[in-house]
């Protein structure tokens, strides 16, 4: 394997990398507005009347209305949730984001790294992300492991500076290494279950 197979290998592999980063922040991880509880719950009239609105709000008797519309429906098929931050019904899997003040189907967490929930429509390619960062972090600890061993063994040839960045660069692609192994395999438990 020659110098410059290698180097364009590692440089595909960084722009699937940063092209899933970007998919994962521009993606919206799916939103759930009024338009979706006003076409998907039946029984229940979302209108932009103020009076209706305030009575649903502050309505006591929503929870059981919404409840008993969950017993008219198939239990294999809908089943609603009210969000009494957003005061609004979503979806059953659906969970709210203090962060980004809305409620996302499938939401699995907000991402600070991503500055975005990771939900139903972007889990795909935060996942990716994850398995890149995995990958990238390995073939930058296998580059720099020759190195790092000649250092441990006496580091002759190295100046201080070298070695300093040497050490400092493993070890920052080490821990870089473990954290994306960790979340990337708890996400494929999170996938599986």
């Amino acid at each position: 394997l020659d110098r410059s197979s290698a180097a364009s290998d590692v440089y595909k592999r960084q722009s699937l990398h940063q092209g899933h980063y970007i998919k994962c922040v521009i993606t919206d991880p799916g939103s759930i507005d009024e338009e979706w509880s006003k076409n998907n719950i039946g029984g229940i009239n979302f209108t932009d009347n103020e009076e209706v609105e305030k009575f649903l709000r502050f309505n006591i008797d929503l929870k059981e209305k919404i409840k008993e519309e969950q017993q008219k429906v198939p239990s294999n098929l809908k089943k609603y949730t009210y969000c009494y931050k957003c005061f609004m019904v979503r979806p059953e899997r659906a969970h709210h984001c203090s962060s980004c003040g809305k409620c996302y189907l499938k939401m699995d967490h907000h991402c600070p790294w991503v500055g975005n929930c990771v939900g139903f429509n972007n889990h795909k390619f935060f996942f990716m992300f994850l398995f890149y960062t995995v990958v990238i972090s390995i073939i930058m600890l296998l580059t720099a492991l020759p190195s790092f061993i000649k250092i441990l063994e006496g580091g002759h040839g190295f100046s201080l500076e070298r070695t300093f960045v040497t050490m400092l660069g493993f070890l920052f692609t080490g821990c870089f290494f473990v954290g994306g192994l960790m979340m990337f395999i708890a996400h494929i438990w999170f996938i599986s279950h």
